[in-house]
């Protein structure tokens, strides 16, 4: 996983990245701390690049495939970040980092990726049922793994369709789905089940929802006509059926916004959301859940003890959970509203008019943040290694404020001078 930050005024954007990969399987696979999540995605222009998640495109490194853009650009300056964004991923479509072969594997892995998703979710239940009511036939095993596929399946049709062909895709991608489906092998699935999940392979690749596969992509700088920064961030599953499957998360346009600063973490946020809103997310949702929960039973019980006629009883336990909705959604949002004056603002407005290195600082804190968390915790040290520092202004460019190598550059004038070389007296990074 990966911790990232973007943090911006009107004068600068900073972004800072940590530098750990985990190589394996979830919960069990090897940690790096070397990998590089901070580029600029020009070498002459003021617009940088991140990346998290997934660390390859089509079993291509994005690494690759950020510098190989970044000679192809050369010089070439567009209006502004979002058309730097979309240049970017139209180049990523084309024929060689997407082959026939490439799609493939990529939708096998997303297959595979998936299904292990409801396999975990169907071990889970599974365990619950087995300690609660012992030893249960393989009938009953099927039928827990069919009400979990079915909550997958209307989630995935409640989405929106792609432009992309969903008649004879099944088809096109047979050895993959059966490949995939393997993991499920132990069960012997039936006709039914075979069949719901070729209709959940389908929605996988037809619907408007990314795979837990799939990559970030943060864009922020300066176009050529922007005075003011902006980001974009976007995830993309790769191509699949001779399309891109991605989409835009967040965009921001700090001369179109009524904001004059931004700060967003991307992949990792736990930290950043306590920092920011003054307390931990799923502790905030716990609490919430918890309030309706006793209103609900609390207020049950008053009307039980107050009522003996059942119809009247139940007739007035729905008018009050009708209440208690409205109420309910009257607290939470005046509770976020108080989060955002009493914590979030404040710092925004400090963060309009710290200079650039403060917002460097800020950036790597927030980023070190995490990574102490990981550190000091039971979890897996997901975040960690060196921290890549940049600050990217419209009239020094892309600067880097810290940034690791895998190698000495006392030893290695040659990669300087040929970095340095193509534009004389340009600033470098």
């Amino acid at each position: 996983m990966t911790a990232e930050i973007t943090v911006m005024n009107k004068s600068a954007v900073a972004l800072a990245a940590d530098s750990a990969v985990t190589l394996g399987p979830p919960g069990n696979g090897k940690i790096y701390d070397t990998v590089n999540k901070v580029f600029s995605l020009s070498k002459f222009h003021p617009v940088g690049i991140m990346i998290y998640g997934n660390a390859e495109f089509m079993k291509i490194p994005w690494e690759t495939i950020i510098k190989m853009y970044r000679e192809r650009l050369g010089k070439e300056s567009f209006p502004t970040i979002q058309e730097y964004s979309n240049d970017f991923f139209k180049w990523i479509s084309q024929e060689k980092f997407c082959s026939a072969k490439q799609q493939k594997e990529n939708i096998f892995l997303i297959f595979l990726t998936m299904f292990n998703d409801v396999y975990e979710d169907y071990r889970g239940e599974l365990f619950n049922t087995i300690e609660a009511v012992g030893k249960i036939s393989t009938q009953k095993r099927r039928r827990i793994l069919n009400d979990i596929l079915e909550t997958h399946l209307r989630f995935l049709r409640s989405r929106n369709d792609l432009a992309v062909s969903s008649n004879n895709i099944m088809k096109k991608y047979e050895e993959q789905f059966h490949n995939a489906l393997s993991v499920f092998q132990e069960l012997n699935l039936t006709q039914s089940l075979r069949q719901k999940f070729r209709t959940y392979a389908r929605l996988l690749l037809t619907k408007d929802y990314l795979s837990h596969r799939s990559s970030g992509i943060v864009i922020a700088g300066f176009g050529e006509d922007e005075i003011f920064p902006s980001v974009i961030e976007s995830q993309t599953d790769g191509v699949i059926n001779e399309k891109l499957k991605w989409e835009k998360i967040t965009s921001v346009d700090l001369a179109q916004s009524d904001s004059n600063a931004y700060l967003k973490p991307s992949a990792q946020r736990d930290m950043v959301d306590r920092f920011m809103q003054g307390v931990d997310e799923e502790y905030s949702w716990y609490i919430r859940h918890a309030i309706e929960e006793l209103l609900r039973s609390y207020g049950t019980e008053i009307i039980r003890a107050h009522e003996k006629t059942p119809t009247k009883v139940q007739q007035k336990i729905k008018e009050l959970n009708t209440t208690i909705q409205k109420q309910i959604e009257k607290f939470h949002e005046a509770a976020d509203k108080y989060r955002y004056e009493r914590f979030v603002d404040p710092i925004l407005s400090v963060i309009v008019s710290l200079p650039k290195d403060e917002l460097a600082n800020l950036a790597e804190a927030l980023v070190n943040l995490t990574s102490i968390k990981r550190r000091f915790s039971e979890e897996q040290e997901t975040v960690g290694g060196p921290i890549d520092v940049a600050v990217i202004t419209k009239g020094d460019g892309f600067v880097w404020i810290k940034r690791k190598h895998y190698f000495s550059a006392e030893l290695n004038p040659h990669f300087i001078n040929s970095y340095l070389k193509l534009k004389e007296g340009y600033p470098h990074e």
